[in-house]
């Protein structure tokens, strides 16, 4: 083989090994990506909650709520450490840590729908101060993000 041929096959290799690593960089990176997506959107879930209960108080609800953010906030972190150690995205504990972070979110969204606070709907019954009337929230679905991540 000529000095020509072998040198053309070291740089098909070496292109072949930087294209497989810029794969495996974007698909982390997408991870990472969503993983921001879904902590923005608990922020807004949290903002929105908060305001909808100072019209709407209610300890009970409220309290349901916080604890299901504090779980999209746990299931995030542990997404974010996954990444950082992750090399492939394939990985067992990226993947279980991602499915982890999307089914908070999920149990946090339904939750918000279930309560009205999704779309600024009085409790019946329900107390009412006079505090700014709530907004409704756009919250991307489960299915939306994945399809991000």
């Amino acid at each position: 083989m000529s000095c020509r041929r072998a040198w053309l096959m070291v740089l098909v290799g070496v292109l072949l090994m930087a294209s497989s690593c810029t794969g495996l960089l974007s698909g982390i990176a997408k991870v990472a990506q969503g993983a921001q997506l879904i902590a923005g959107l608990v922020d807004v879930a949290e903002v929105g909650s908060a305001q909808y209960f100072d019209r709407h108080p209610s300890m009970e609800r409220e309290h349901k709520v916080k604890s299901k953010i504090r779980q999209a906030r746990i299931a995030l972190a542990l997404l974010d450490a996954a990444v950082s150690a992750a090399k492939a995205t394939d990985e067992g504990d990226v993947l279980a840590a991602r499915n982890s972070a999307l089914d908070a979110y999920d149990g946090l969204r339904e939750l918000l729908d279930e309560l009205g606070v999704l779309t600024a709907t009085p409790p019946a019954g329900g107390a009412e101060t006079d505090a700014p009337a709530p907004v409704p929230l756009l919250l991307m679905t489960k299915a939306e993000l994945a399809a991000r991540m």
